[in-house]
């Protein structure tokens, strides 16, 4: 049978290695990352090689396409099959090691650029035109196909296989799966809208909610954080690929399973960004800069501040705290240090929860360290510790609080205030007892969301500072 040669981006792997070692590089060494640009000005084959250098791809994390994975084994058993990709050979080497099915690769150097065209020409003065099977996914292959005695065309666009078909020696077309809707709202993380709920808590506490300009101007703020969240979301899936791929469920996201490319994920850290600073622009200053302290504030915990103990709770709730303090913003005279106090506390114990949770899941599969994470199983229960005692501490502000002399003035009997207490010191507890038992998501803030006793929580909340305020 004539050798079967196999292209490796997009086809072999749902990705591109020549942008997930940018991205390593990225995450490494902004400063390195973007001098490496200039290796550009050399060509890109001499790009690929500093990357390739100055990078150590984890090829086993890689998404690869697994239905041609198990049709080249079966290939493997009767036929040569030959690694030929635009990718550094480093990289094709490393590939074909993990993989062992290949009898040789052909890849990138300096000296020599892969790409369609070398390729085209490589095969038929090797092998003779018609004399070689090939696979690939890109219009780029078109040539390549056309020369082949078979093609075989894996995981590329509908256009893409029309034309590949119309060339009548396509042999076998291998689909994969396509990015959905549902997957796509997942990618830009559509549920944890809800979280910037938080900027109305002023609103309702100050009790002019219908105040029908405020209520526009808050909306507004609303959708401004939201499109803003989901770009760095979307960004931290591109910085957290090695770690989500090595987890049981983040590793289904669409990002990291390649069901959106790299480059097409850039290109939405951007359009989220730009439309978040767009919705936000006709709104007062203070809450522009701390829109912009939210995003600097979290740009640097997924490049930085994340793999430090401790810090990285401490990031966690400032970040829910500034959305809070963004509400008061948008409130004349709506500044509460009693709430910002309260507020710093009760999500520095979700915070804590989140690390335990994932401790807790980490000791059930008998692992030991967090990837990309500084923490360890031995340390679980001290995190418990924390994260209780904070949620304890959120409790104590509340009672300091019905003694202060502005609840004397807002609240006709202050005095039912105190019942809150009791209320936030069961839902702290209770939510931590429900994590020892491993029934709290990895997100608390999404269980709680989910949650029908928190819900019933808020209600006697609710009811309690109506009853205050009679």
């Amino acid at each position: 049978m004539p050798p079967l040669c196999v292209d490796l981006d997009g086809t072999l792997v749902k990705t591109d290695t020549l942008w997930e070692s940018y991205l390593l590089l990225l995450k490494q060494n902004m400063f390195i990352a973007t001098i490496a640009l200039f290796q550009l000005l050399r060509g890109k084959a001499a790009f690929k090689n500093y990357l390739a250098e100055r990078t150590h791809l984890d090829v086993a994390t890689l998404p690869y396409n697994q239905d041609l994975l198990a049709w080249l084994k079966a290939e493997k058993k009767r036929r040569t099959l030959i690694l030929v990709t635009a990718s550094n050979q480093k990289i094709a080497n490393s590939i074909a090691e993990y993989l062992g099915l290949f009898d040789e690769v052909v890849g990138s150097t300096v000296a020599n650029q892969m790409n369609a065209h070398n390729k085209d020409q490589l095969l038929v003065e090797k092998y003779g035109a018609q004399h070689y099977d090939y696979v690939g996914n890109h219009k780029k292959d078109l040539p390549v196909w056309q020369q082949a005695k078979s093609a075989y065309v894996a995981n590329a666009k509908a256009s893409v296989v029309k034309k590949a078909n119309q060339q009548g020696n396509v042999a076998e077309v291998f689909s994969s799966k396509k990015l959905t809707v549902k997957q796509f709202l997942k990618a830009i993380r559509v549920h944890q809208y809800v979280k910037n709920l938080l900027l109305f808590v002023p609103l309702m506490m100050s009790f002019q909610p219908s105040n029908v300009d405020l209520l526009a101007q808050y909306i507004i703020g609303f959708f401004a954080f939201c499109l803003l969240a989901s770009g760095i979301y979307v960004l931290n899936d591109l910085l957290d690929l090695r770690s989500d791929r090595l987890h049981d469920s983040k590793k289904n996201r669409a990002i990291a399973a390649g069901l959106i490319s790299i480059p097409m994920s850039m290109l939405l850290v951007v359009v989220f960004v730009v439309l978040a600073v767009l919705l936000a622009i006709d709104l007062p200053i203070k809450f522009q800069a701390i829109l912009l302290l939210y995003f600097l504030l979290t740009i640097s915990y997924s490049f930085y501040l994340k793999k430090h103990v401790l810090v990285d709770v401490l990031v966690l709730a400032s970040l829910y705290t500034i959305r809070i303090v963004a509400g008061m913003i948008l409130l004349n005279n709506g500044y509460s240090e009693w709430l910002i106090m309260f507020s710093v506390f009760v999500f520095l114990s979700l915070a804590f929860l989140k690390r335990y949770t994932e401790l807790n899941a980490l000791l059930a599969a008998k692992k030991l360290q967090t990837v990309g994470r500084g923490y360890h199983v031995n340390s679980i229960e001290m995190i418990r510790n924390f994260g209780i005692t904070s949620g304890y501490l959120a409790a104590l502000i509340i009672a300091f609080y019905l003694n202060s002399s502005k609840a004397l003035i807002i609240y006709r009997h202050p005095q039912v205030l105190w019942l809150i207490s009791m209320v936030m010191l069961y839902w702290v507890s209770r939510i931590w007892l429900l994590a020892s038992e491993g029934k709290v998501h990895e997100d608390p803030v999404v269980f709680a969301i989910k949650d029908k006793v928190s819900y019933l929580l808020i209600l006697c909340i609710i009811v309690l500072i109506t009853l205050a305020l009679w």
